[in-house]
């Protein structure tokens, strides 16, 4: 369950930097990305 917690929590993140404008690229090299692919 907390796994699925951690993903959740990560997915969110994404999305909230999306709408803010953030490109893809700023977002991956923030590490965000790599933690939702680690968890999966």
């Amino acid at each position: 369950m907390a796994r699925r917690r951690i993903t959740m929590h990560a997915n969110r993140q994404v999305l909230m930097r999306l709408r803010q404008g953030d490109s893809g690229r700023e977002i991956a090299r923030s590490g965000l990305q790599k933690t939702i692919d680690n968890r999966l």
